[in-house]
């Protein structure tokens, strides 16, 4: 019999202080458990849901999500939103909803916020879902990122902030116990306009909060001002020396080491990147695309300013972290690759867990005809660079371009972005 060659495992970098290099779990059951005191359970089932992750909510106008849901007023709205949230991902849920009671009861008390939604595949972010079930988001607003979409129809308009600001009231003032509402926010301007679902919540110069109903704007305004941490996110396919993607992404990848991004909610903070090599890449002119970053600072700072609060770069006293995440994007790199070659994203395009991750990178090893990996070990979140201090050193465009004859050209020196960057997000596969 002929022997059979499979793709082997590739060593993908987890945030794992013990065997930072190790590309497996090793399963430990501890049959001792449910002898322990129950204060000792308990304690152990909160550390383990004190853990940060990013959701992706996708907020649709009730008068647009008419054209695709039946509304039940007394489940989708049964508080008289004016939104539906739609959420995107995997694993949203945590699994100690699934384990016993007790376990149940303390995962219902961590995540405190409970907000009706609906679920939809995460490939399903930027394009109209074929059925959404309806559940409950579960989540901590201390610990959690909501990662805010907005629909088509509804980006370009005021109503999108009406919108926004409906959705943070009810956060506040509805669903949380406590009333905090929103903490953690991450947005991103995808470069995908066409699609049915194109990234985050714009600002529009009409747009103005006076006219939003009794506490509304009370609520959008101290929202903002509470905000702990802000993520501009921009998924990026990579370039070099032309006007569009190289088809070999997975060798400008390999060269780079840009984060790849995950559908996986579940993160951990890494510090900086200890990875061999990344310090080069970032040293280097290896390009990436950083979509609309200007516009999407101006859009928040424009906001903000109608809002009467402190601007991202004004320099006053805000007790918001503003950064900006890159990571590399199948999805971003097809959207480029559409304009010219009619693709479009599919499921094995997204990456949820260890055995995605390595079936995507098999994947893209088998089309760009490497043999071997060699040393490269990817990983999958993004780089945070801190703002506003590193938005001199971030280049909007690539390097370099081709003009009109056919010469290339260099637009500017290579941006070092090692001056600004602070830290590497890793999504937790497991």
């Amino acid at each position: 019999m002929a022997s059979v060659s499979l793709p082997p495992k590739f060593p993908i970098f987890q945030h794992d202080a013990t065997s930072p290099r190790s590309s497996e779990v090793t399963n430990h059951v501890f049959t001792l458990f449910p002898l322990l005191p129950a204060e000792l359970r308990i304690k152990i089932w909160r550390s383990t849901l004190q853990r940060q992750r990013i959701i992706q909510v996708v907020l649709s106008p009730v008068n647009e999500a008419e054209d695709h849901y039946i509304i039940d007023g007394s489940l989708d709205t049964p508080n008289g939103e004016e939104f539906i949230a739609e959420v995107g991902g995997y694993n949203t849920i945590s699994k100690l909803m699934r384990v016993n009671k007790e376990a149940r009861h303390e995962a219902l008390l961590f995540y405190r916020l409970h907000l009706p939604c609906r679920f939809i595949k995460p490939w399903e972010i930027k394009a109209q879902p074929e059925a959404c079930r309806r559940g409950v988001l579960y989540f901590n607003p201390e610990y959690d990122f909501l990662h805010i979409f907005h629909t088509k129809d509804n980006g370009d308009s005021p109503s999108s902030l009406r919108t926004l600001s409906n959705f943070v009231y009810h956060l506040k003032t509805t669903y949380d116990c406590r009333h905090v509402g929103l903490l953690n926010l991450a947005l991103d301007r995808d470069p995908a306009k066409p699609d049915w679902r194109a990234g985050a919540v714009r600002f529009h110069d009409s747009f103005d909060a006076s006219d939003l109903p009794a506490g509304i704007d009370t609520t959008l305004r101290a929202t903002l001002e509470q905000l702990h941490e802000v993520f501009f996110v921009f998924r990026t396919p990579i370039v070099r020396d032309s006007d569009w993607p190289d088809e070999d992404q997975f060798d400008l990848l390999h060269s780079t080491l840009l984060p790849i991004w995950s559908a996986s909610p579940n993160f951990e903070r890494a510090g900086q990147d200890p990875r061999h090599g990344v310090s080069e890449s970032l040293q280097e002119n290896s390009s990436f695309y950083w979509f609309g970053l200007d516009s999407a600072l101006n859009d928040w700072n424009c906001l903000l300013a109608k809002l009467d609060l402190p601007l991202l770069n004004s320099g006053s006293r805000s007790q918001t972290h503003y950064s900006c995440g890159l990571a590399y994007s199948v999805d971003s790199a097809l959207t480029w690759e559409s304009f010219v070659r009619e693709s479009v994203a599919k499921p094995q395009h997204y990456v949820f867990n260890m055995e995605t991750a390595r079936n995507y990178l098999c994947l893209q090893q088998k089309r760009s005809g490497r043999t071997n990996s060699g040393e490269w070990m990817p990983t999958f979140g993004f780089w945070l660079f801190r703002l506003p201090e590193g938005i001199e050193h971030i280049s909007r465009f690539r390097n370099s371009y081709v003009d009109a004859n056919g010469i290339q050209r260099i637009r500017h020196s290579a941006p070092d972005l090692t001056k600004v960057w602070s830290e590497l997000l890793v999504a937790n596969l497991y």
